[in-house]
């Protein structure tokens, strides 16, 4: 049977996942023996705290694995509550402004399930999480795509133009520290974002899973700033970045309890819960020694310097210094339309693949995350493999005419 014409028009018009594709690339050449260099995902390295498996081990043995509310378990909803008070100036109430899903991705998909109707628009700053584009195209939203500047910032001046010229505008998406460049945001700057959400009655989705990893500066949440764009507010986090648990699914959105009820409606229709004992591993995480995370956040502001130095010795590589995340996006546009072995590389896509065949180094092009004759590294290795790999790139790059 020909399935083509009973398929949805809608999903099959949705790309893949660039890190999907790409890593498909990577597991065919480890099968045929390749030995690959994996800077594509960013997938710390690092595991969950042996007191954080300790929680979910107990929990399997002790607590029986049924549903929980679809807000998410309450205790960890206490937990999240006190966090976002510790590490962000927040104050959330765990009863009704709390809602946890499986993973970040999911809370920024419910969240703008929950708040936007066919046609209304959501300002996504470029380059960008491709997921918040996607997510918006499930509910045929309307994504409008605002272009950072040269140094690759969302300005106060482009984001008000944007919201001035698109009479759909509902939401607006801000990341930071930001995936896929590394650019964060100071109180000052935040302050004039939140001048304008609030003069455009609009509301903010927040996301902030890099929170921890902010090198130069204090990171500040938006929502911190005054009662006024609280009140505006959807803010993102989780589990992921910060405990080393990308496997475990564990995030939460946090704002208005009107909100929080719409989203966690859609969480209940569609995921109904996280699964208990993740939960209570995420709790432990919370309430846990922070310590090693600083140890953690001082070992990637390690590594953005060595790549950061690694990038500075290539010619032709021209990069921003990240400010946080674990990301680095350097320009490669003096290297498109140069040969190797009489083939031009004609973009940053070919530029990629390039790199992954020839120098043995995976990354993401950023043709596919909203940015043409970018590449995306994620400094998620040690030390030593991420010289290795730059000194590879450098080989590669040497060798194009």
């Amino acid at each position: 049977m020909n399935y083509r014409d009973s398929l949805s028009r809608n999903i099959s018009k949705m790309p893949e996942s660039p890190t999907l594709s790409v890593n498909q690339k990577v597991s065919d050449l480890i099968k045929m023996g390749e030995t690959v260099i994996n800077l594509s995902i960013g997938d710390p390295d690092f595991d969950a705290f042996p007191h954080v498996k300790d929680a979910a081990i107990r929990a399997i043995r002790e607590i029986p694995m049924r549903y929980t509310s679809s807000y998410g378990d309450f205790e960890l909803r206490k937990a999240i509550s006190i966090g976002f008070q510790r590490d962000n100036n927040l104050r959330y109430n765990p009863e009704n402004q709390i809602v946890v899903a499986p993973g970040p991705k999911k809370s920024i998909y419910d969240c703008i399930t929950a708040l936007l109707n066919p046609g209304e628009g959501i300002i996504i700053p470029r380059p960008y999480w491709e997921a918040y584009f996607i997510h918006a195209k499930f509910c045929f939203a309307e994504p409008i795509f605002l272009d950072t500047n040269e140094n690759l910032r969302l300005t106060p001046e482009s984001l008000e133009d944007t919201i001035k010229s698109h009479s759909s505008v509902k939401v607006v998406v801000l990341n930071y520290p930001c995936n896929p460049t590394g650019v964060s945001y100071r109180k000052s700057e935040l302050e004039k974002f939140a001048e304008i959400i609030l003069k455009y009655d609009l509301i903010l989705i927040s996301d902030e899973v890099y929170d921890t990893y902010s090198y130069e500066f204090e990171h500040i949440s938006i929502a911190s700033i005054d009662n006024d764009i609280y009140s505006r507010t959807i803010t993102i986090n989780g589990a992921s970045k910060r405990y080393g648990m990308t496997g475990w699914r564990v995030g939460w959105a946090a704002g208005p309890p009107e909100i929080m009820k719409m989203v966690a409606n859609v969480q209940g229709n569609t995921s109904s819960c996280v699964n208990v004992a993740a939960q209570k591993a995420a709790e432990a995480a919370i309430l846990g020694d922070q310590t090693p995370v600083m140890k953690i956040t001082e070992e990637f502001k390690r590594r953005r310097n060595v790549v950061v130095d690694e990038i500075s010795r290539i010619k032709g590589l021209r990069s921003i210094k990240p400010e946080g995340a674990f990301y680095i996006f350097p320009s490669v546009e003096e290297f498109i339309g140069k040969n190797n072995d009489g083939k031009p590389i004609m973009d940053d896509i070919e530029m990629s693949d390039y790199l992954l065949n020839e120098a043995k180094v995976a990354t993401i092009p950023g043709s596919l995350i909203g940015r043409k004759n970018y590449i995306r590294f994620a400094y998620v290795r040690p030390v030593g493999t991420l010289i290795k790999a730059f000194e590879q790139i450098k080989s590669a790059l040497g060798k194009l005419k």
